[in-house]
């Protein structure tokens, strides 16, 4: 049984022995992160939006002529009063009597600035139409990249003036030891990929078959 187990452990340990020490490796980097600063809550400016907001909404509706409103959503967006109407062709702005989205870039400049507590230089401005490691969501979508020392960038949505996601050193610093944590060399935004199974298996095995060893050794020595 003994001989066994050794064998099923070391020809395991072989096969994985590699990615055993990355997921060790990584967890324990992974203590070192505080999460409020990869996400860039730090950064975060919370404006108080307690200002009586006054809408015009069936002027702002009639610049829609006779496109079909399935939801209307009055909101600031920058500083600035707005409608959102929903259509089944997707979000459409308004401000006043005028349509605002798709948003220029100098209003996803505006977006990303107040979305940040403290102003900062942008280094450039530019809409991402392509999927990147560091971002995969609703596209196309306004990158704004600043010049601090975080490296933050702010992407905002070109339909609705939200803001999408936040990107800083450290998230992307966290993002490349996930991505070796969890396999994905491929896509490592789903960790539900057949080579992470399957590694992740034979590490069941290779830590049952250690424990069959210890017992073994053990259950002989007090023979």
């Amino acid at each position: 049984m003994e001989k066994l187990c050794r064998r099923v452990h070391f020809a395991s340990i072989l096969v994985i022995g590699v990615q055993v020490l990355i997921w060790t490796g990584t967890g324990f980097a992974f203590t070192f992160f505080d999460f409020q600063d990869v996400r860039g809550n730090y950064e975060k400016a919370v404006r108080p939006e307690n200002v009586e907001m006054s809408f015009d909404l069936v002027q702002a509706r009639s610049v829609l002529g006779e496109r079909l409103v399935t939801e209307a959503r009055c909101k600031r967006m920058a500083g600035r009063q707005v409608i959102e109407f929903r259509t089944p062709e997707g979000a459409v702005l308004v401000e006043g009597t005028r349509v605002i989205s798709p948003l220029s870039e100098a209003d996803a400049r505006d977006v990303a600035t107040r979305a940040l507590k403290q102003a900062f230089p942008i280094r450039r401005a530019h809409q991402q139409a392509e999927k990147v490691p560091e971002y995969g969501m609703e596209l196309p979508a306004w990158r704004v990249e600043f010049e601090d020392a975080k490296d933050t960038t702010i992407y905002v949505s070109p339909t609705t003036g939200e803001v999408l996601a936040r990107r800083n050193k450290k998230w992307r610093q966290f993002d490349f030891l996930w991505s070796l944590h969890v396999m994905g060399y491929i896509d490592r935004s789903n960790p539900a990929n057949w080579a992470l199974r399957i590694t992740g298996g034979l590490a069941v095995i290779a830590a049952l078959s250690g424990a069959g060893i210890v017992f073994t050794s053990v259950r002989r020595k007090h023979a």
